[in-house]
């Protein structure tokens, strides 16, 4: 079955002037080589009645006189926001809103700056410095904006007067840090020589807390403490690996590990070691009982039960 438009010209120009059913054409060239063309059959074209795709004709109808009207009215805009000195003529003559945004930086994505395509424009030397509207920008299908830059304030230093208490909110939090490394550090050099833990700490009036038992995903225990403990060396009997330890409220704090636990150690992961491997294991063989069952069902039918 052939259509028009489907073959080259030269083709489909001689199969279409075949009038009755066996006619051959004379020899065509194309591209592709020379051709013979014979009609076999001839069916006359199907037309669907107007008022089955009436509907769909008016909505593509529509939709078009709809696309030529924008692309019309964007042309318009185009051209009357490269004329124009502002954005008030066009409101006027196109009966379109004026949106104003002030107080608005690089960084913000209010309303249409989070566009890229419109921050562009805005923050352009020809916007900025040269006063001039923007082009017309599509957001999307059947949206589009102009945008002008009406003020500009340049980024500024703020007055030191103005940021001396958050200057020395900060100075102190960077000095206090820096003595509590210190301090840390001689602590941890008392704690290396021998000195007794609690000992050392009323010396520099510090609480010392001690966990036993402590797990590496216990919740009650900073998450920086549970990682440099479980990152210090396993210490030797009766030693203990010292480290410092970061939290997030800044603050420092000295970790000593006394002693470490393996959890096969344990009576209880004992006990709970092999109930898993008897899990397992049960497992496993009700596993193995079904692929026997299988073969043997592969060989014959059978009848059982599972237990």
């Amino acid at each position: 079955m052939a259509e028009r438009d489907i073959f080259v010209a030269p083709f489909e120009t001689a199969a279409f002037e075949l009038a009755s059913q066996g006619d051959i054409s004379p020899p065509v060239e194309t591209e592709f080589g020379f051709h013979l063309i014979q009609l076999s059959e001839l069916e006359p074209a199907t037309v669907t009645p107007f008022d089955l795709v009436a509907e769909s004709v008016e909505q593509a109808y529509r939709e078009e006189t709809v696309k030529e009207d924008y692309v019309a009215s964007m042309s318009e805009l185009d051209e009357m926001a490269f004329e124009d000195s502002d954005l008030q003529g066009i409101s006027d003559q196109l009966d379109l809103d004026i949106v104003e945004l002030t107080g608005q930086g690089r960084g913000s994505t209010v309303g249409i700056l989070s566009n890229a395509a419109v921050k562009e424009a805005l923050f352009s030397p020809d916007l900025m410095i040269d006063g001039n509207n923007s082009a017309v920008i599509e957001l999307n299908d059947g949206a589009a904006v102009v945008v002008r830059v009406t003020a500009y304030a340049e980024s500024m230093l703020k007055p030191f007067e103005a940021v001396t208490k958050e200057i020395e909110t900060t100075l102190r939090q960077i000095k206090a840090s820096g003595l509590a490394q210190s301090l840390a550090l001689e602590v941890v050099a008392k704690l290396q020589a021998g000195e007794i833990t609690r000992a050392v700490a009323e010396a520099y009036g510090v609480e010392w807390s001690v966990k036993t038992n402590m797990t590496r995903y216990q919740s009650d225990i900073p998450q920086a403490l549970r990682t440099q403990a479980f990152a210090l060396p396993k210490p030797s009997a009766s030693a203990k690996s010292i480290g410092i330890a970061q939290l997030d409220d800044g603050d420092v704090a000295v970790v000593s590990v006394t002693n470490v636990r393996n959890p096969e150690d344990s009576p209880i992961a004992g006990m709970e070691n092999q109930a898993i491997a008897q899990l397992l294991e049960n497992q496993l063989g009700g596993l193995e009982f079904q692929r026997f069952q299988s073969s043997l069902q592969k060989l014959g039918d059978i009848q059982g039960q599972n237990f």
